[in-house]
């Protein structure tokens, strides 16, 4: 019995091109992202951030109307 018949070695090729193929995207998504903070502007000052979780919003053209969405 043959250890590395040809339906083996493919699926071996096969699956190295998809790991190579897998960690040049990870990569120029990497790099792009590198870029782009390059790019920014910095910040001009620092500011606080408050953030609050499952907080329900009122409607600003109606108090009445409740929303869990900040944007409505």
């Amino acid at each position: 019995m043959a250890l590395l018949t040809p339906l083996n070695v493919a699926r071996r090729i096969a699956s190295l091109a998809g790991i190579i193929v897998l960690l040049a995207l990870a990569l120029t998504l990497l790099w792009r992202v590198y870029l782009h903070h390059e790019q920014a502007d910095p910040y001009d000052r620092d500011e606080a951030v408050t953030v609050e979780l499952g907080r329900t919003f009122r409607d600003s053209t109606n108090p009445h109307v409740r929303s869990s969405d900040p944007h409505v």
